[in-house]
């Protein structure tokens, strides 16, 4: 019976063995929404820098929708590089990413929410716990959740209603100023509005 485990930072990710493993990356306020939304807008490939850094010659002839700063997905993805298969996921392509998973692995899942600044994000956590949720919808008996995935299903059966009300419940959604934020932000809390799954090939993304 295949393991979920849930991740609440990437900074977590160091001590574990990810071989053999299948990893998700979730970062639905910042990379994982743009990459889904560019490789859903026709990008073949999308590459993460890291911090503060511009692109090298390789990068050069790249359209610039295909270059954007990592951040703490990016880090998180530089650590998952030992992995069997390693996935970016957003509430907007988490149905994707349940089907893919649950069609093609037998292998354990580890769910990273990749957080920021070393923070957790309830939106990465509720998220995380909305793929536990699916993948037992469709067998329940094929997996295993771990102490932190019944965690992060916990998150989202209190929200499950209302993606929105759960970011809003966020420190990051306190935060959340002027109008044109928040509308920017509800888009990333709609569920399944893209059929897309960014899978990690050698150093870019791809769909």
């Amino acid at each position: 019976m295949p393991k979920v485990t849930v991740v609440l930072r990437q900074e977590d990710l160091d001590a574990l063995n990810l071989a053999e493993k299948t990893v998700v990356i979730i970062n639905v306020l910042s990379t994982t929404s743009l990459i889904a939304q560019r490789l859903a807008d026709g990008a073949n490939e999308v590459h993460l820098l890291r911090p503060h850094q511009l692109p090298g010659p390789l990068l050069d002839n790249s359209p610039p929708m295909n270059l954007m700063q990592g951040g703490a997905c990016g880090t998180a993805l530089r650590k998952s590089s030992e992995a069997l298969h390693v996935y970016t996921a957003a509430l907007v392509n988490a149905p994707a990413v349940v089907q893919r998973i649950a069609a093609a692995h037998d292998s354990p899942i580890v769910l990273v929410c990749a957080g920021s600044d070393g923070q957790t994000n309830l939106l990465d956590i509720f998220t995380a716990g909305y793929i536990c949720c699916e993948l037992l919808a469709l067998e329940p008996l094929r997996w295993q959740l771990s102490d932190s995935a019944i965690v992060a299903q916990a998150v989202h059966n209190q929200f499950r209603d209302s993606p929105w009300d759960c970011l809003l419940s966020s420190q990051t959604g306190r935060a959340l100023g002027d109008t044109q934020a928040q509308i920017s932000a509800k888009n990333l809390t709609q569920i399944g509005t893209l059929d897309v799954v960014p899978t990690l090939v050698g150093n870019c993304l791809r769909a």
